[in-house]
């Protein structure tokens, strides 16, 4: 049995938080910041590090605002396709809870229904509760579940809300990142420079927030967001990027 049923936490409860914080949850949007800035960072890293090699420059990027449309080319396109596949997996994912719902129906007792029920919820429930405690949880899911028919799926206006907010996401976590590119197009290295340092900054702020929602050590969390990126990106440049 599959342990791929996903519980999703809506976040529509306050009109006056951000309206990417209300759509997407936490891991969604560390996500996309962490990637997006990655990106930017194989761009910007590998200028740097190609630029110290004996190779032959002719068709190499020479100037800043190069580097900016590039970099911006390539976040856009990881943010379409990764706003495509949200719609996609949270279609996939309604599926499966059929899939979950239809193998409860043809359950022929309730042994077997809180058998397929505890496949489903025992990774979510098994670490913060006993035996006694999820059963009586299954119990519950049993009878409120047994019987009953699910919707059609369709793609929702929740999905495409979603995927604008992970696109949204996308570009916006790299505006600090590519804003050098601009404004000191006129000098490459400074702007260069100040790219880099914007984005191992905004890695290092994720990661603590990403600490202090999680209740991990936020600093700590900080340090091994921008540790683990900067090891991707060198990773990702000898490879082709």
């Amino acid at each position: 049995m599959s342990n791929s049923f996903r519980i999703h936490k809506k976040q529509y409860t306050s009109k006056s938080r951000p309206v990417l914080t209300r759509i997407l949850d936490p891991i969604d949007r560390l996500e996309e910041t962490v990637f997006s800035i990655i990106i930017v960072l194989v761009f910007t890293l590998a200028y740097r590090a190609f630029t110290l090699l004996p190779i032959n420059k002719e068709f190499f990027f020479t100037d800043a605002i190069t580097i900016f449309w590039a970099s911006l080319g390539a976040v856009i396109a990881w943010g379409l396709i990764d706003a495509i596949m949200y719609v996609t997996f949270s279609v996939f994912e309604r599926k499966d809870r059929v899939r979950f719902l239809n193998e409860l129906n043809a359950s022929t007792t309730e042994q077997i229904g809180l058998e397929i029920i505890s496949d489903e919820f025992d990774y979510i429930f098994d670490p913060i509760t006993n035996d006694e405690q999820r059963m009586a949880i299954y119990e519950k899911v049993y009878a409120a579940l047994k019987d009953m028919r699910p919707k059609k799926i369709q793609v929702e206006v929740d999905d495409l809300l979603g995927a604008s907010a992970v696109f949204m996401a996308a570009i916006v976590a790299v505006i600090p990142s590519l804003t050098p590119l601009v404004i000191f197009r006129g000098n490459l290295n400074l702007a260069l420079r100040l790219s880099n340092l914007f984005s191992f900054l905004m890695l290092f702020i994720t990661g603590y927030r990403w600490g202090k929602y999680s209740g991990y050590q936020p600093l700590l969390m900080g340090l091994i967001i921008m540790s683990m990126a900067a090891l991707m990106v060198l990773l990702a440049i000898p490879l082709g990027g």
